[in-house]
């Protein structure tokens, strides 16, 4: 078990060394000096500070560009809620049209039907006051035509003799 632990860590040391040359490589070094090119040329680490520069600005901005749309998006977040909360009044306004609709209409309905039942009572007595007029009237004109036969056509009964 111990050889193969000092396998692994020495696995890791060449990766952290081959890391270490590559910075280095990076930073204008061969990887076994370390410095030893930078000091010959002089113009590797102005290109670093160069680079570290170029770095430096297009971090700081891409920060003023988070914090612009960091602003903007808590701005809409605002004006999501602001209308949000002006759309939910809004309902609730409407809410309370329809409800006072409602009870008007209920009450609307409620009074058609009783006066619905009213008229109904009324036609059935005004159908039964026409009934009997109606029957009265043909009473009347039966009578009426039967005397007026009877004094047309039936002789003359006087207690005189018949002529006046």
């Amino acid at each position: 078990a111990a050889g193969g632990e000092d396998g692994e860590a020495s696995e890791e040391d060449e990766g952290e060394e081959e890391a270490e040359g590559a910075d280095a490589r990076e930073a204008g070094g061969d990887g076994d000096g370390g410095g030893r090119r930078q000091e010959e040329t002089g113009s590797g680490s102005e290109k670093l500070s160069l680079r570290a520069a170029e770095a430096l600005e297009a971090l700081a901005t891409h920060e003023a560009l988070q914090d612009e749309l960091a602003e903007e998006l808590v701005e809409l977040a605002a004006s999501v809620k602001r209308n949000a909360l002006e759309v939910k009044d809004e309902l609730r306004k409407q809410s309370a049209v329809l409800d006072d609709a409602d009870k008007a209409v209920e009450a609307s309905v409620s009074g058609t039907r009783a006066a619905n039942t009213r008229a109904s009572e009324v036609f059935a007595q005004g159908w039964s006051a026409s009934c009997q007029g109606l029957v009265m009237t043909m009473i009347v004109m039966v009578i009426f035509t039967l005397v007026f036969l009877l004094m047309r056509f039936a002789p003359n009964l006087d207690s005189r003799g018949g002529e006046l």
